[in-house]
């Protein structure tokens, strides 16, 4: 796999490509800043916004972004609503299918492909957690993304 043109090691600079690709706007200033953050912060990140600025769509992002330059990675999505948990493995297996410079993530027809969980190249991406634990969750607002 060829690695990601120089620009694009930076995250803002991915995340202004692929909301093109989306034909959303250019993000915001608050968008760039998230995106900093997500990969310039703290190694235990939260991130908090008002509803609608793109919290979810941004982290998905952020992890097809860690997996593009290194496709070992895992990650686990937390939520205390299953279709919140599906919602953001359906973006994110979209970006991986629809996005040219994300093909090398595609899995292949031997590999799991679902909502549930799916692998890119070699490893497990995400998978969100059975029923039972999420029931621990039921007060967790929004999705919660752990890098294994």
């Amino acid at each position: 796999m060829q690695p990601l043109p120089e620009k694009l090691q930076d995250f803002r600079y991915f995340l202004i490509v692929t909301w093109r690709h989306l034909n959303l706007p250019d993000p915001t200033p608050v968008q760039l800043d998230i995106a900093e953050y997500l990969q310039h912060g703290a190694r235990r990140k939260i991130i908090q916004g008002f509803r609608g600025v793109g919290k979810s769509w941004i982290t998905s992002t952020y992890v097809v972004w860690r997996l593009r330059i290194d496709p070992q990675l895992k990650f686990l999505v937390v939520s205390a609503s299953k279709d919140r948990a599906d919602n953001f493995t359906t973006f994110t297996m979209r970006l991986i299918n629809e996005m040219p410079i994300l093909a090398p993530l595609i899995p292949r027809d031997d590999q799991r492909n679902s909502k549930v969980s799916f692998d890119v190249d070699l490893l497990v991406l995400i998978m969100p957690l059975p029923a039972l634990l999420r029931v621990c969750y039921r007060n967790l607002q929004g999705v919660v993304l752990m890098k294994l």
